[in-house]
């Protein structure tokens, strides 16, 4: 045999991607699905067949592939697709096959779907019609979507055609706004953002005036003024935009005037480098509001002032900081002054010094100890040590800790001063700064306060000690006085390299083990929740708790605890709490924990919503901005968690420019009032979240109606967020043949994700 071919016979031969398509191996059939993909012209009969693959990715990729085709792809495709965007198992599967549709042709798919807008098929038939997109807008005879619109039609497919009939004829707004039903106008705000409607703008400003407006609309109306703007012709939309802007910063309707005020913000920095309005037009409008409005629309516009930037802001900021007579208006306007401090440090320093001695609110010394906390900053441990002895021993305990962070040795002596106070908080609040100021001479007070008579103190103390020595010895000052005597001159108290490398790197981790790895986690055992049992399934560990024991086990800065419903302690417990909160700790909470804990605690940030009656219901949960970094894996691509809410605790917010909702649900709204399901706020330098609904009772424990392993898998995907890849390995395990054990193995994460992007940031530094 000659030697050349011989060579090439030994050579591995391509295979054709038509004979992987046979393939058992669903991940062999994956990648020859992707290949053809990139040929899809040459493959259309194999990616027609590949709509029918028992693996859901391999569909999604045919569908999505066949889609490029346009106009030129045969009848079957368009047949298959339209089944497909009918029939297909999951919602992302079904998306991709409508989006394909439109493609192919949209107007013949109207015709085919708009006769499917009842049954068992409206819901999927309305929701494909939404993506069909301009090439229908203004065609299509959308008198049958309206009839959809009936009250005896269910809720459900009355939202989906409301959303349908908004993307065909946004004019149909109009008498949407009116529905009764709340969810069904939140679907037609959003739907409404997606056109180039131009009396869009007009018609969402207009709702915004009203007093009643629930928080899940608001934000939908501030979103879709937006979206509507980037359709349009620009200068047409900012003129229009502008004039209404301008008319309601000029309104007798408070509400109105606060609304525009936040409106303003989002409208001049979109987060992505957009603007809707001008920053000059955007100054000018919360200028005059900041000078004129009611404090609720003064810290509004003091918190959107921070999106437009420039010399002039940090001028009528700082004004409102030393000026204002509102005490809710100078916080919030000395913490967007912060944002902007880099060109102006030792201004701002100053500023916030002259807060922390001089201001007569304690919310805004407290603020205001907390943005002294810099590293090196010699001309801040003055006011800081003079705070320590601030009547509110909240200011005086942020103050310690900012003073701590500051690493300057001339932050010793006062905060080992402070030591001896008889509070046990300014004691503890003393620990906490030499905890992090790490100089050796502050050693000597942290050794005596293992002995201290307070167990939150001997914790702080401990944990120091611990973290600078590498040791585990039993809590008393003997044991670590003989330690300390032996090691004092080799002993480096500056936060060890390893550290700080284990903390960049948790940036960029997603796996919990690692995340929660040597993290002291104190959970409030009680009566409604159990996300040890969570922590215990993923195999993370944690420190028990319970009302009466809160004291003994005592809390420290560096730890995260997490209160579970009902979350009910002592009001001695509460004092520790907001102590372990303000010197740097996470305060995580769960249903009736919000007003157990977190209100009673630290109040005047959030509070129960007045409901009708006990919340129970399971309402889909919505990301209020996806992009946002604390959501990051809690809602991926296509996956709508569903949040089970047994006699739950909803959020009301009492200051939004200090809030931010992460989660809500405008079908919880339509049913109870309003739908925030999870918030956080930071307080000192802690940070706090709340989601209404339990850690641990979520997912296929609580749903219902799922007959088949089929169908446990697709709420798998759709609601829990089971990825492909998953659910191709653990597709023929038997426990999907009942709900019970599938409910045991597949765990709805979406909100410990939330927790595990708080504990992350927590222990990287915020």
């Amino acid at each position: 045999m000659p030697f050349l071919p011989f060579l090439l016979a030994l050579l591995p031969q391509a295979v054709h991607p038509a004979q992987d398509a046979k393939s058992k191996d669903p991940e062999v059939r994956l990648g020859a699905a992707r290949e053809m993909a990139s040929s899809a012209a040459a493959f259309e009969k194999e990616l027609l067949e590949f709509l029918g693959d028992e693996d859901w990715e391999v569909r999604e990729v045919a569908a999505a592939a066949l889609g490029s085709l346009g106009k030129s792809a045969s009848k079957a495709a368009f047949d298959e697709l339209l089944d497909t965007a009918l029939e297909g198992p999951v919602w992302r599967l079904r998306r991709i096959a409508g989006e394909s549709l439109a493609k192919l042709d949209g107007r013949a798919a109207y015709e085919k779907l708009v006769k499917r807008i009842k049954g068992d098929e409206a819901v999927p038939a309305l929701e494909a019609i939404a993506l069909l997109g301009s090439d229908v807008v203004g065609w299509a005879d959308t008198s049958p979507l309206s009839k959809q619109l009936g009250e005896k039609v269910e809720p459900v497919v009355r939202r989906a055609a409301a959303r349908a009939l908004v993307r065909l004829d946004a004019s149909s707004l109009r008498g949407l706004m009116k529905d009764a039903d709340l969810a069904l106008r939140a679907a037609a705000i959003e739907a409404a953002g997606e056109t180039d409607f131009r009396g869009t703008s007009e018609l969402l400003f207009a709702s915004l005036a009203d007093p009643g407006l629930a928080d899940v609309l608001t934000r939908r109306c501030f979103r879709s003024l937006q979206g509507n703007a980037r359709l349009r012709v620009a200068q047409e939309a900012q003129a229009d935009l502008e004039s209404l802007i301008a008319a309601g910063a000029k309104s007798k309707e408070p509400v109105l005037v606060e609304r525009v005020a936040r409106l303003v913000g989002l409208l001049v920095d979109g987060k992505d480098g957009s603007r809707e309005i001008t920053p000059e037009f955007a100054r000018e409008q919360l200028a005059a509001i900041l000078a004129g409005g009611e404090p609720a629309a003064r810290a509004a516009a003091a918190s959107s002032l921070g999106r437009v930037g420039g010399d002039e802001v940090v001028l009528l900021l700082e004004q409102a900081v030393a000026g204002d007579e509102s005490a809710r208006v100078r916080h919030v306007a000395l913490v967007t002054l912060s944002a902007l401090r880099a060109e102006r440090e030792e201004a701002f320093r100053k500023l916030a010094a002259e807060r922390l001695v001089g201001d007569d609110a304690a919310r805004v010394r407290v603020a205001a100890a907390v943005e002294l906390a810099v590293v090196g900053a010699t001309d801040v441990v003055e006011p800081l040590s003079a705070a320590l002895g601030d009547a509110d021993w909240r200011v005086a305990v942020t103050a310690a800790v900012s003073l701590g962070i500051t690493e300057l040795v001339d932050g010793a002596p006062p905060l080992i001063a402070l030591y001896s106070s008889e509070d046990w908080k300014r004691r503890g609040g003393a620990i906490a700064g030499l905890a992090r100021l790490r100089a050796k001479q502050g050693v000597p007070t942290i050794l005596a306060a293992l002995e201290d008579d307070e167990p939150l103190v001997r914790r702080t103390a401990l944990e120091l000690l611990r973290s600078i020595s590498g040791e585990d010895l039993v809590p008393e000052r003997k044991a670590w006085q003989a330690w300390w005597t032996a090691n004092e001159d080799r002993v480096r108290l500056s936060v060890p390299e390893e550290v700080k490398r284990r903390r960049a790197e948790l940036e960029y981790v997603d796996d919990p083990a690692r995340i929660f790895e040597g993290l002291d986690m104190v959970v409030l055992e009680s009566r409604g929740d159990r996300i040890e049992s969570v922590l215990a399934f993923l195999g993370l560990e944690c420190r028990l708790t319970r009302s009466a024991q809160v004291i003994q086990d005592a809390l420290h800065p560096d730890a995260v605890f997490v209160s579970n419903c009902t979350g009910e302690v002592l009001a001695d417990e509460l004092e520790r709490i907001a102590w372990f909160v303000h010197a740097g700790g996470a305060l995580l909470g769960s249903c009736w924990a919000l007003e157990e804990t977190i209100a009673r605690a630290l109040p005047g940030y959030v509070r129960r919503l007045p409901t009708r009656g006990q919340v129970l219901d399971d309402v889909p949960a919505y990301a209020t901005d996806p992009a946002s970094p604390w959501l990051a894996g809690a809602f991926p691509t296509g996956v709508r968690p569903i949040y089970h809410l047994e006699g739950a605790y909803l959020i009301e917010v009492l200051e939004p420019e200090l809030v931010e909702v992460l989660v809500d649900s405008p079908e919880c709204a339509a049913a109870w009032g309003d739908g925030n399901l999870a918030a956080w706020f930071r307080a000192g330098h802690g940070v706090v979240l709340d989601s209404v609904n339990h850690f641990d009772l979520q997912g296929l424990a609580t749903a219902i109606g799922l007959k088949k392993p089929e169908d446990r898998m697709a709420y798998a995907v759709d609601h829990l967020g089971l990825s492909y890849a998953d659910l191709r390995a653990q597709r023929g395990e038997s426990f999907w043949k009942r709900l019970n054990t599938t409910a045991q193995r597949i765990k709805d994460l979406s909100v410990f994700r939330l927790v595990t992007n708080f504990v992350r940031a927590k222990r990287v530094g915020f």
